[in-house]
């Protein structure tokens, strides 16, 4: 019995070539990007996982009041570790955690010296009792050693390769060029992208209180971070009470910055809040619009290959109905049927499935090289979770692929069958849906890729309203820098400007509150210097920039505003109006149009304030845009001879937008697959039903013919049902596309492009145009036929 299932089916398969290597590639893509997207989703749902105690880990982060909403931030005093361990009971193990970028060297003997900037992260020593880094090399106890520091594996490879460094020396230097000799204590094992924290290195908290001259009793100042363990998660709502008697003691030192609280966030919350809080420069994860596409684009491509099987497998079994009367008159059972078509339509899915392991290895590869982290999930084959999910999909997919066809096919009367009574035309009421499902589906990829397309374009040609196009950004690390820097340029025929700043547009700012009389504000400050405002191409309002004639009274007493905050405040003239910030009255002289620093936010209002020179520390250099490339390269090797204890850090001020870029070819990447994959799948099941449609009226287009009716006719009389699909597809597809763009697009940008009529109607006349040549292309074949043998059908 097995024997002749096998052979049944073998010979169904040889009969239905086409069918088969369409279905299973096609399932076999649908159930592979099901493999990406499950990865993709365990492994931001993952983050954190690999910490044994992640459900005992809590942070504590702090609130404050700005305007009428509560806003919150990652910072914690560096004073509160020490004290809260002693007053606040049910804290097994606490930690702060500050992240600092600092040039550190390697010298080889007879070499040139091995020298990059690297995140140094200090902590207590109580951080590697909360987290679990395992270690590839080294003692987990040199960590507690002021004299050792603690790499990742990335950092270890990126100075010695991939032998043990254990006891090598390296150099670190501070902002003010001072070197400290630490040596190598361990390296740790590689940490997947999806551990939070992340860091190149490790050293104790110590050393940050004193190689930066940090005041630890002070509590303005402030750590990236304060991290608990608990042995007791129950306990937390006690500890966060008992941190109330610290508020007091805070704003008091900190006056013109008060909180209003201490809270208390486990881990797996900190990270699911992480892109909502400020000053984090701890971690975050995905972006929720990289986790959600592909589930979203996984979803559509698995029901419309399913949508497909369902359409062709009931098509195709047209060629089978004498077979279905014959083995019911001899005394076949429905349920024999049903197990014989079910298990046909079954190994289709089970060859689909062997298929997308093929294709899944080469989508995620592909998928990796849209992103700057690594997957887990590369080796997936070897992943339990994997087969689980794989398993079900198959279920999934079998039974909504080959339940329904089985059932159907084997319904049918015998007497019927063999009379030949009983044809499909494609007309059927689940046909008709099932295609407009199909092209709808497709529609709303095919609108999604225009819209992302267009949206590239878009933000590629955005004006900010300043100058991005001729300006390279060289951070300096100290003012001392920067001079030797600048006197050292300053004779280069290729640099038409140079200014000097603390803050730059795109690149970092402060967050303050600015006050005027009783109103509130919050703004973006950038501390700059002469001439910033002029290189960056800003343009003023009102009033004037900041100039050397003016650099005495200018200095922390003056302010340049936009004019977002001016509207913020109703002033008519603001010149002249005193704004305080901090613990600085600062007097407006003058007025700059509002300008855009990303795509990511929305525009700020924005005070720009002078200070001394001994605060600048980068320098920010305007060539022309055609040799702005090779202008980076000699300043950096100008850097090299001036400043060799650090890394040259010079980028143009276009590579900030890259991740933009990037963001948007990733997602036109996603649709434009899914956009091809849907409408191939789609023609290919219209293509199948109008094939039906003309077998069942073979005789009535063969009498048309020879009476002489043109062949647009019955071009036309075929089409219409299938054209009113269609449209209805036409429709649902063009709402959906528009809902799903709108949504992506608010979801990641704040700057973006509107969905207007052209992104709906040129993927619809597309579709049409398609779906038009598909019927065309098959009417005239049938019509290339001599008539006679349509009157002689059957």
């Amino acid at each position: 019995m097995i024997k002749n299932f096998f052979l049944l089916a073998l010979r169904n398969y040889m009969r239905n070539k086409a069918f088969v290597v369409i279905n299973v590639l096609g399932l076999g893509i649908s159930i592979a990007c099901c493999i990406v997207a499950y990865l993709n989703f365990m492994f931001d749902a993952d983050t954190n996982t690999m910490h044994v105690n992640h459900e005992k880990i809590y942070k504590i982060n702090i609130s404050r009041h700005i305007k009428d909403r509560l806003q919150n931030y990652s910072i914690s005093p560096v004073s509160l570790a020490p004290v809260m361990f002693n007053d606040v009971a049910g804290i097994e193990a606490i930690s702060r955690y500050s992240s600092v970028g600092s040039p550190m060297r390697y010298d080889i003997p007879g070499k040139d010296a091995k020298i990059f900037n690297q995140q140094i992260v200090f902590a207590d020593k109580d951080f590697l009792r909360i987290f679990s880094f395992p270690l590839k090399w080294g003692d987990p106890a040199s960590f507690e050693d002021e004299g050792k520091i603690i790499l990742s594996q990335e950092t270890s490879e990126k100075y010695f390769g991939d032998k043990n460094p254990v006891g090598e020396s390296l150099t670190i230097f501070n902002d003010e060029g001072v070197g400290k000799i630490v040596v190598v204590g361990g390296v740790f094992k590689k940490m997947p992208y999806n551990t939070i924290p992340r860091f190149g290195s490790l050293m104790l908290y110590s050393n940050y209180i004193k190689f930066y001259k940090v005041n630890e009793l002070d509590w303005k100042n402030w750590a990236g971070g304060t991290f608990i363990k608990v042995s007791n998660p129950a306990t937390v709502k006690t500890i966060e009470t008992s941190l109330a008697r610290y508020i007091d003691i805070q704003n008091k030192a900190k006056d013109d910055w008060k909180i209003e609280r201490y809270y208390i966030v486990s881990l797996h919350d900190f990270v699911k809040d992480s892109r909502n809080l400020w000053a984090n420069w701890i971690g975050s994860n995905s972006h929720p619009a990289a986790v959600i596409t592909p589930v979203i684009m996984a979803i559509l491509i698995l029901l419309l290959a399913c949508f497909n099987f369902v359409n062709t497998a009931i098509a195709t079994s047209n060629k089978r109905l004498k077979e279905i009367g014959i083995r019911k008159v001899l005394g076949g059972h429905r349920k024999g049927l049903i197990i014989q078509f079910m298990g046909e339509n079954f190994l289709i899915c089970f060859l689909a499935l062997l298929v997308s392991l093929l294709i899944g290895a080469f989508l995620i590869d592909e998928w990796q090289k849209m992103w700057a982290y690594e997957m887990i999930g590369r080796n997936f084959i070897g992943v339990l979770g994997v087969w689980v999910f794989l398993a079900c999909t198959l279920v999934f997919t079998a039974t909504v692929s080959a339940l329904y066809p089985a059932v159907y096919i084997s319904s049918f009367n015998p007497i019927q069958v063999l009379k030949g009574s009983v044809k499909f035309s494609g007309n059927s009421v689940l046909a008709r849906t099932l295609l407009v499902l199909q092209f709808t589906i497709s529609l709303i990829g095919l609108i999604s890729s225009i819209v992302f397309t267009q949206n590239a374009s878009f933000q590629r040609n955005f004006e900010y309203g300043y100058n991005k196009e001729e300006l390279i950004l060289v951070p300096t690390g100290s003012n001392a820098n920067l001079e030797l820097l600048r006197k050292s340029l300053e004779n280069n025929p290729s640099i038409i400007q140079m200014a000097q700043t603390s803050h730059h547009v795109a690149w970092g700012a402060y967050t303050r509150t600015a006050i005027y009389v009783d109103k509130k504000a919050e703004v973006r400050l950038f501390n700059l210097y002469t001439g910033y405002c002029g290189i960056m191409g800003l343009q003023f309002a009102k009033g004037r920039e900041f100039t050397p004639e003016f650099e005495s009274s200018d200095v922390n007493r003056s302010a340049i505003v936009n004019e977002m905050l001016v509207k913020e405040y109703g002033w008519d003239d603001p010149i002249g109006k005193t704004i305080k910030i901090d613990t600085l009255q600062l007097t407006v002289v003058g007025v700059v149009k509002d300008f855009y620093q990303s795509l990511w936010e929305k525009q700020m209002p924005m005070v720009f304030k002078m200070v001394s020179k001994d605060q600048l520390n980068l320098l920010v250099v305007k060539g022309n845009k055609k040799n702005l490339m090779a202008l980076n390269e000699q300043i950096k090797k100008e850097w090299e001879r001036l400043v060799p204890n650090s890394p040259y850090e010079g980028a143009l001020q276009t590579q900030s937008f890259e991740e933009a870029t990037n963001v948007n070819k990733n997602i036109q990447k996603i649709f434009n697959f899914l956009s091809v994959v849907g409408l191939f799948l789609s023609i290919v099941a219209l293509y199948t039903l109008i094939s039906l449609n003309i077998l069942k009226r073979t005789k009535e287009v063969g009498i048309r013919k020879a009476l002489g009716a043109p062949s647009f006719h019955i071009n036309n009389m075929i089409g219409k049902p299938f054209f009113i699909m269609l449209l209805i597809a036409s429709v649902l597809g063009g709402v959906g596309g528009y809902y799903l763009s709108v949504m992506l697009l608010n979801s990641i940008w704040e700057i973006h492009i509107m969905v207007n009529i052209v992104s709906i109607l040129l993927p619809v006349i597309i579709m049409l145009m398609l779906a038009y040549v598909t019927l065309s292309s098959k009417v005239y074949y049938t019509l290339s036929k001599n008539p006679i043998s349509s009157l002689r059908y059957e």
